[in-house]
């Protein structure tokens, strides 16, 4: 009976396990499906569009999300595998690390960055609206 429940709780860590590395592979899809509808847009000559501007949305938020899965997931993952690692070392010589670094900032940016230009295509929506409308 013991060995059916260890066999269980690994499948189910592993099962985790799978999904958490495989969180940015997920992340990069949904990403790419946005900027092949983004281009097919652009395609078409439909440039300054609310559709446009909430796909940029979205992809910002991406990138966001992509820096909370570094700081919160990753990060949390190796601090964890440094404790245990030094958790036979004796007691002053355990080491626990949690780190932020550039990658991290990057996103960041590039997030703020992209839902700033969201924002710009949506005001540029709302004046193409405003000159379709005036004679």
């Amino acid at each position: 009976m013991a060995l059916a429940q260890i066999s269980s709780e690994l499948y189910h860590s592993s099962l985790a396990y799978f999904f958490l590395k495989h969180s940015l592979l997920i992340t990069e899809m949904v990403s790419l499906f946005f900027l092949k509808t983004l281009f097919a847009h652009y395609r078409d000559g439909k440039f300054f569009t609310k559709r446009n501007a909430m796909l940029y949305r979205k992809l910002g938020m991406l990138y966001l999300m992509d820096l909370i899965d570094a700081l919160f997931i990753k990060s949390f993952s190796q601090t964890l595998m440094i404790l245990a690692v030094t958790m036979t070392s004796p007691l002053g010589s355990r080491y626990l690390s949690i780190s932020f670094g550039t990658p991290n900032l990057s996103s960041l940016f590039y997030g703020v960055l992209v839902i700033i230009v969201s924002w710009i295509m949506s005001e540029a929506n709302k004046l193409r609206d405003e000159h379709k409308f005036t004679i």
